[in-house]
């Protein structure tokens, strides 16, 4: 295959698990995602899916650009070619959410009194009593 027709869909890095749905031409990968710190999980749909394999490392997942429905699987020792209808590629959103909003800068004093606050106003009555003092 010329390097220029694949495109990467999902890349593992490490060991990687192989399991087939029950009932169905489905087969799905999970480990660790090469590219950014934390799972992967890849979905391939089709007939005629090779049966589970065992011991994948460092697999990677491409399309074949030009040829429809038609998937290339590497691994160390393994270049497989695959006839699937879909894939479905999913990594968990939170490393990538939790990077773009900002933390909230409050300075130590502040997150005591709030947490003082807060601890207080649990105590029964001590809410009728705070709005006793705010009324002097």
């Amino acid at each position: 295959m010329n390097a220029s027709t694949l495109r990467q869909v999902a890349a593992f890095a490490g060991p990687v698990q192989c399991q087939r749905a029950a009932g169905s031409g489905q087969l799905h990968l999970h480990g660790r995602d090469a590219e950014a710190d934390g799972e992967l999980h890849v979905w391939i749909n089709g007939r005629n899916l090779p049966p589970v394999l065992a011991a994948l490392r460092d697999v990677r997942l491409f399309e074949l650009q030009g040829e429809p429905l038609r998937w290339q699987l590497q691994a160390p020792g393994i270049d497989m070619l695959l006839s699937a209808r879909s894939v479905q590629v999913h990594w968990p959103m939170t490393a990538t959410f939790n990077a773009a909003v900002l933390p909230p800068a409050a300075r130590p004093l502040q997150r005591a009194a709030w947490a003082a606050l807060l601890t207080l106003l649990r105590l029964p009555g001590a809410a009728s009593l705070l709005r006793w003092f705010r009324s002097r």
